[in-house]
């Protein structure tokens, strides 16, 4: 096992029985910071496509895995017209939409570190028929800042498959 990240170590030490591997395509910076003013704050949703073959060449698809999105809340959806992280993944993965997102007070990108990290669970299981039951599950995001929204989906379908093995994609970090 390589060196832990500060982050990792502390979602460890506060949920040592769910383990959760993430990994990050590029480094949030200010490059990814502009990228993603244009694509989610302008909706300029040809940006999607940008990152499609780094993202299929560094994570090519797994067989029996399944790969779900994290959801937008329906305002946000609704504002944008577009889910940005089904955008981002859709061409990539065979996406399953597990979770839905409650309506919060304010988005995470509204929030500092403190507030982020005492957000609480905010996902909600979608009840669908599944082929199988996941025996693996990568979660899939846009930005990893603090872990939580990862963190939230992961304990929600772990609630859901406790037998599954569950980690994260993200396209930044």
């Amino acid at each position: 096992m390589g060196i832990l990240c500060p982050d990792c170590q502390q979602w460890r030490q506060r949920y040592p029985h769910q383990h959760l591997k993430t990994q990050a395509l590029f480094t949030y910076n200010q490059a990814m910071q502009l990228y993603f003013q244009r694509y989610k704050g302008q909706g300029d949703y040809q940006l999607r496509l940008l990152f499609e073959r780094d993202i299929r060449t560094r994570f090519p698809v797994k067989p029996n895995v399944t790969y779900v999105p994290i959801p937008s809340d329906e305002q946000h959806q609704q504002e944008r017209g577009f889910n940005p992280v089904q955008g981002l993944f859709e061409t990539c993965f065979p996406l399953i939409s597990l979770l839905k997102k409650r309506p919060t007070e304010k988005g995470q990108a509204q929030k500092n570190r403190a507030e982020r990290l005492a957000s609480p669970q905010f996902f909600e299981l979608v009840p669908q028929e599944l082929p199988h039951k996941p025996q693996s599950i990568i979660i899939l995001d846009d930005i990893y800042t603090t872990g939580r929204t990862v963190c939230h989906a992961q304990q929600c379908l772990r609630a859901n498959y406790p037998q599954a093995t569950i980690n994260a994609i993200t396209l930044a970090r």
